[in-house]
């Protein structure tokens, strides 16, 4: 079968949109939808309210899908959609707004499943890069996902390194300088994998590692002990020439206007990021 597609400036709505549709109610899961999306190749499906008329209610797209079940939220994106299929088709319509670089978390238990959707996804954008960021904890157990996308073909071509789950309940309260002697002793574990997994050299593994330090409320204050672990982090990062230094900053972010789950960064905290930022730079220079 032959698709045409209408130009944009002569076409109409008629000869672009999917014929029909398709809907759920507010209280459908989360995974039941990415499939719709998925069988039916659409973006978008009408959300009908509970009551009894079922009036329309509202949309939800397969962008607002990603960010409802993004780390933040505790929900893994495998284990919503399901499927490498599914998975491999929500992280299309991200790569096709032009990005060319996914950092993804990913957990051991759906790890084949992410290896499958990023061998897919790498086979259709061969100029894709993707990273894993794993979070602190005995090396075997994190370093699981490399050893599983090794084995599927999928490339993964940074390890990034948290110091703790971005699903915790306790994100909040972390500090640098309770978390830097973890990050490095993790650093160095995954380093030694990443030679292992991938047949890396020491300093080719080294450049594929990434370490990112969580700064919570406290740190944002700066103060001698936030510089000193900068200062100790940084030191490791050129001593060891590790490809990627950056940082998160916890509770500096908001509710973004209009979406369901996606955050933007809080202008008000800005001015500390940046302080934060100048800080990092300062002791890498």
């Amino acid at each position: 079968m032959t698709v045409t597609h209408p130009e944009l400036r002569t076409g109409t709505v008629g000869e672009a949109m999917t014929p029909g549709i398709l809907t759920c109610l507010p209280v459908t899961p989360l995974r039941v939808v990415a499939r719709m999306m998925v069988r039916h190749r659409v973006h978008a499906i009408v959300v009908f309210g509970a009551d009894d008329n079922l009036h329309p209610w509202g949309v939800v797209s397969d962008l607002d899908l990603i960010g409802a079940i993004g780390a933040g939220s505790g929900v893994d994106l495998a284990t919503a959609c399901g499927s490498a299929q599914a998975v491999q088709a929500q992280l299309k319509r991200v790569v096709d707004l032009g990005i060319r670089s996914l950092d993804l978390s990913v957990p051991a238990k759906t790890a084949a499943v992410w290896a499958k959707a990023v061998k897919a996804l790498q086979a259709q954008y061969p100029d894709l890069t993707v990273a894993y960021t794993l979070a602190s904890g005995a090396v075997d157990s994190i370093t699981r996902p490399l050893a599983i996308a090794e084995q599927y073909g999928a490339v993964v071509d940074r390890v990034n390194v948290l110091p703790a789950d971005l699903t915790s309940s306790a994100l909040d309260r972390v500090r640098l300088s309770d978390t830097v002697a973890t990050l490095m002793a993790t650093a160095e574990g995954v380093h030694d994998r990443l030679m292992a997994i991938q047949g890396l050299d020491a300093a080719t593994a080294w450049q594929h590692l990434g370490i990112v330090p969580i700064l919570g409320a406290d740190d944002r204050q700066g103060g001698p002990a936030v510089q000193n672990g900068i200062d100790e982090l940084t030191g490791f990062v050129k001593s060891k020439g590790v490809g990627m230094l950056g940082f998160l900053p916890i509770g500096a972010d908001r509710q973004c206007s209009g979406l369901l789950a996606l955050t933007c960064l809080d202008a008000n905290i800005l001015p500390q990021v940046l302080a934060l930022t100048d800080l990092f730079n300062d002791a890498l220079a």
